[in-house]
């Protein structure tokens, strides 16, 4: 849900920039952005893609005609460098380290079905560790008890 609201975000943020800079048909650039922001590591670059096509169709000249593609990297750097990030850190307080490295390698094992489960494959090993007590140090280094756990102990 959490990933569903900051996708919604980047879409809104995305058609409020289409609109400004003049781009004709910017909600469905907003709905492209929300729904491909579930496709990770292509997604910036495919939304890029094609609003770079299209915006050098629409515009006389190639540097209006490519502007929205450089607000839609931007806003989307943006988005996959601070917002997510820092709003997944919170809610999710995982080790940040071990969810990097558990993307890398899921991607290199399964490509982006593995990176689409490595988040959910690392947060139910992280349950588990919680719950097992032998496993217990392994689910200290990836993440702090949730505080509900920590207080009943």
């Amino acid at each position: 849900m959490t990933i569903t609201v900051i996708n919604a975000g980047l879409g809104a943020s995305i058609a409020i920039a289409m609109y400004f800079v003049g781009l004709p048909n910017p909600l469905l650039w907003g709905a492209l952005a929300f729904a491909l922001k579930f496709l990770p590591f292509v997604s910036a670059v495919a939304g890029a893609f094609l609003v770079a096509a299209f915006g050098i169709l629409s515009f006389d000249n190639l540097g209006p005609g490519l502007l929205p593609a450089a607000l839609y990297m931007t806003l989307t750097s943006m988005e996959g460098q601070f917002v997510m990030p820092n709003i997944l850190g919170r809610r999710l307080e995982m080790n940040t380290v071990c969810v990097f490295l558990t993307v890398i390698v899921w991607s290199w094992l399964w490509s982006v079905p593995g990176a689409l489960m490595a988040v959910p494959f690392l947060l139910f090993l992280k349950v588990i560790c919680n719950n097992v007590p032998s496993m217990a140090v392994l689910g200290n280094f990836l993440g702090p008890r949730p505080s509900s756990e920590a207080d009943s102990e």
